[in-house]
């Protein structure tokens, strides 16, 4: 007998001796991964309940945010509104939606009724709040009530200053009269 096979023979020896000590290895390792597949399987559990929703709030923002940039696209076309001047107009569209009861997106739709009667950007600015405060008042919408009181200070040729005048006349005439803003603007 040789060393080698002697020493080949330990070998086997120690294995088939310490498999104990192999078999409390893997156990363990097995115990680890089947925690683990256990944790994964709860989690993606809840991203299957939390993803839908997830996936609903942000597409909501992307539709909100596109729906703004189209009314803002169409606010530039009509008032011929610069860079800078879009700029402003986008700012304060912004401003608005985060401090009143409209959204950006509607507050930009408003904008873009004022510019398609042919309000100038800097007119706009001055007058989406005077037609915001008819909107409320009247219970119209932003787009609408901004329509209304733009054909009625251009058919009486008046200025951009009378907005707030002319949205709070209408108000009265609406809220005095069996009559609401719409109908008032088609009487116009």
């Amino acid at each position: 007998m040789s060393l080698n096979s002697l020493l080949a023979g330990y070998a086997f020896v120690k294995l088939t001796m310490d498999d104990a000590e192999l078999k409390t290895g893997l156990e363990s390792a097995q115990k680890k991964i089947r925690r683990f597949t256990a944790s994964i399987d709860a989690w993606s559990s809840r991203m299957v309940t939390v993803a839908p929703a997830l996936g609903a709030a942000f597409g909501g923002v992307v539709r909100s945010f596109a729906e703004f940039d189209d009314q803002m696209r169409m606010v530039r076309a009509f008032a011929g509104a610069t860079g800078r001047e879009l700029e402003k107009l986008t700012e304060l569209a912004k401003q608005l939606g985060r401090e009143t009861s409209f959204t950006a997106a509607q507050v930009a739709s408003g904008m873009g009724e004022l510019g398609k009667s042919g309000f100038r950007p800097e007119e706009i600015q001055s007058a989406i709040r005077p037609m915001m405060d008819l909107a409320r008042a009247t219970g119209t919408g932003l787009a609408q009530a901004s329509t209304i009181a733009a054909n009625a200070m251009r058919q009486f040729r008046m200025e951009t200053s009378e907005a707030t005048g002319v949205a709070d006349l209408l108000v009265t005439t609406a809220n005095a009269s069996a009559v609401d803003l719409v109908d008032i603007g088609e009487s116009l």
